[in-house]
């Protein structure tokens, strides 16, 4: 395994800023995908989208959305400030690279997902199949994430421990730290 050299803050910023847009234009084409033919097998009540704050953007498939951009610029200011502190600061190099490697992982496994519901989705276009209807409550598609979650959250705490990847580490964390989230918010669904 040749890792990044996340140290180097543009190779961070990059590596984010590449994986941040695609997994917001990967939701978009799972979006459209999901809104033809396969909409009436598949059914995903308040839709692709789990992030509240960008729930609406999606479902108006906005190319450019305001608030995905200040996220992504809000995001890039932390990581600045982050490798300003942990490298520049603190010499805390290892830390840096867990955090942003474990950002990396987190995008790594929401990657997968949208490319397995696109498959999915374009499949069921395609085919037609299956057939009947599947609805998805909101509680269902957050439970769901959650648990896809905290199977990614194992594999890289798994590959931490067979490899010391501080990067495997941090991906754990995250992918653990929101696969809570989701289950937390999938509470308060009916």
């Amino acid at each position: 395994m040749v890792p990044l050299p996340l140290e180097q803050l543009w190779v961070s910023l990059l590596a984010w800023s590449l994986l941040h847009w695609s997994d917001y234009y990967l939701t978009l084409a799972t979006a459209r995908a999901q809104a033809g033919p396969a909409s009436q097998v598949l059914i995903l009540e308040g839709g692709v989208e789990l992030t509240p704050q960008f729930r609406q953007d999606v479902a108006r498939r906005r190319i450019v959305s305001p608030r995905f951009l200040l996220s992504w610029l809000l995001i890039l200011l932390w990581i600045s400030l982050l490798w300003v502190l942990t490298i520049r600061a603190m010499d805390l190099t290892r830390l840096f690279r867990g955090i942003v490697g474990g950002m990396l992982l987190l995008e790594f496994a929401i990657h997968l997902r949208h490319l397995r519901n696109l498959f999915l989705f374009r499949l069921v276009n395609r085919t037609g199949q299956p057939s009947g209807r599947m609805v998805y409550p909101r509680r269902v598609l957050l439970l769901t994430s959650a648990a896809e979650l905290t199977a990614f959250s194992a594999f890289y705490g798994l590959l931490f421990i067979l490899t010391g990847a501080v990067e495997a580490a941090g991906g754990a964390v995250l992918c653990l730290l929101v696969g809570v989230r989701h289950w937390l918010w999938s509470r308060s669904e009916p």
